[in-house]
């Protein structure tokens, strides 16, 4: 019988104090984000007369992008170029200077920027064969636990950076995922251009599947058919985009539907735009803070906090696989940035509570291991893995757990001392959830020692964590059981009453003790 429930604490914080960046840059992306390419493109090149060359190197894909929105070829060209000398891991701007040949009929410098592309960027799992009998290290050298590979298994846009034949870098966001289907409808116009038909129509079906516009990608698979003299093809794919009879004049020019991410310069935006998403969530709106949040990942993706608060929203709301890929990837940034250890400790709870819910017992206890590797005092840390030790049948390491929980969160009680928190740290903290462990841990042991018939000790924590929270119905609802045990109806009847009189839930469990009462009193 499965009875225990998972906490974790969690907080979600903003910062008081954004960043330092050059103020013409920060403008920019503002601007950029707006959809306002002339001004981000004058602010940018203001900047950059204001900033020194490595700071000035990090906007060169900002600016391609932009003049690329604004059908500048020959600018977006030279920046794109330029970006590409500073940042191998980043293949975006490859993507947008693909894109900018394309568009200035330069088919054989596009293909070439595609290649590249297809052959390092990984769009599925293949790249997890890659790192098969090779040490996969992080971009800040930190070796990747298997457990770890494992949780990013659905992520795209990888890059393997190869260092020798046992050592393999591994980029998480080397290709923004959103623009997948824009570089298989790329690669399907070059291919039909250079009339590599069979290739070209396999690359417009995936970026169909990738949910590409389907439109635009219809209107080329129907010229490539006409190309090839296959009218009725031609008119299937045309009847699917228009009600209406749709003629065959030439293809009206292509364009792109490309997403761009600002990466490497952090500024106040996310400060911004995680003020917005606490404001929201103050007010109960929590799909709106959600939206805040992922606005923000467009300023930076590499977030540890915006991707562990973006996983606890999706959590709270049960939307459990996007809490996982969300807390998987701040698990992955947390060792790149500087990230406290209650921070890192409470991600891997949540990652646990996460995997324990998909009854995913095995990595909930890996998750809950790593925690206590950071904080081997953490008594909620000892609670969870008592619990995936009990869901896995061990109770024998669940009792020792538990036990663990209660040790180290009365030491932690006794020793605990009113800090004042700087507002050069926190601005504002907002407490999400948080139970004591030392109550979950005693209810656990009541119970585990109720199922074994060991009455007396049953009885014995109950009450330890009735003294600890006496308003909580939950522990009176035992002690009704273990007084029916005892055969003390009477006692049992009180307990009952009182757990019902705290709010208790009147549920199958409780009119199931409720009629043993009643039919003990009577015989």
């Amino acid at each position: 019988m499965i009875f225990l429930l998972i906490v974790f604490f969690s907080s979600i914080q903003i910062l008081a104090r954004p960043p330092k960046a050059n103020k013409y840059f920060s403008q920019a992306d503002e601007e950029i984000l707006s959809g306002e390419y002339d001004k981000a493109i004058t602010n940018y090149l203001k900047g950059m007369m204001f900033t020194s060359w490595k700071e000035e190197a990090e906007v060169f894909d900002d600016l391609g992008y932009a003049y690329l929105q604004k059908k500048e070829y020959e600018e977006a060209i030279k920046y794109l170029i330029w970006s590409l000398g500073f940042h191998r891991e980043n293949f975006n701007p490859r993507f947008y200077l693909a894109a900018a040949y394309i568009l200035s009929d330069e088919i054989e410098l596009a293909a070439e920027q595609l290649k590249i592309i297809e052959e390092n960027v990984y769009f599925d799992e293949g790249w997890m064969a890659k790192t098969s009998g090779v040490q996969p290290r992080k971009p800040n050298g930190k070796i990747i636990k298997e457990n770890e590979l494992e949780r990013i298994k659905n992520e795209k846009g990888i890059y393997l950076e190869k260092k020798s034949a046992s050592k393999i870098i591994i980029h998480l966001d080397a290709f923004d995922e959103r623009n997948e289907g824009a570089f298989y409808f790329a690669q399907g116009v070059v291919y039909k251009i250079n009339e590599e038909y069979n290739e070209a129509q396999r690359k417009f079906f995936a970026a169909l599947e990738a949910n590409y516009d389907e439109r635009e990608v219809r209107l080329q698979l129907a010229n490539l058919y006409l190309k090839q003299n296959k009218k009725n093809e031609a008119e299937e794919q045309l009847k699917k985009i228009s009600s209406r009879v749709i003629p065959f004049p030439d293809l009206h020019p292509t364009k792109f539907e490309v997403h761009h991410r600002l990466k490497y310069h952090d500024n106040h935006l996310i400060a911004a735009l995680h003020g917005t998403s606490l404001k929201e969530l103050l007010k109960g709106k929590i799909d709106e803070a959600i939206k805040a949040l992922e606005k923000s990942l467009v300023v930076n993706e590499r977030s540890f906090l915006v991707n562990h608060n973006l996983a606890m929203l999706y959590y709270d709301i049960e939307k459990i696989e996007e809490a996982e890929t969300y807390c998987a990837r701040a698990l992955w940034y947390k060792d790149i940035h500087k990230v406290s250890k209650n921070d890192a400790a409470g991600c891997h709870d949540l990652m646990g509570n996460i995997f324990y819910d998909q009854k995913k017992f095995d990595k909930a206890l890996l998750e809950f291991k790593d925690m206590l590797e950071i904080d081997k005092k953490n008594a909620t840390g000892h609670y969870n893995l008592g619990i995936t030790y009990y869901a896995l049948g061990d109770k024998q390491n669940a009792e020792q757990k538990w036990r663990k929980a209660i040790e180290y969160e009365n030491i932690a009680a006794k020793s605990e001392k009113e800090r004042a928190i700087s507002k050069s740290e926190v601005d504002i903290s907002v407490v999400v959830r948080k139970k004591s462990a030392s109550f979950m841990s005693h209810m656990a042991l009541s119970r585990l020692y109720l199922d074994q018939n060991l009455i007396e000790k049953a009885a014995e924590e109950c009450e330890e964590a009735i003294s600890l929270k006496p308003s909580n119905p939950q522990p009176y609802l035992t002690m009704a059981k273990i007084s029916i045990k005892k055969e003390e109806i009477e006692i049992a009847a009180s307990y009952l009453n009182t757990y019902l009189f705290l709010g208790g839930k009147k549920g199958k469990e409780m009119y199931s003790l409720l009629n043993l009462i009643e039919k003990r009193k009577k015989d």
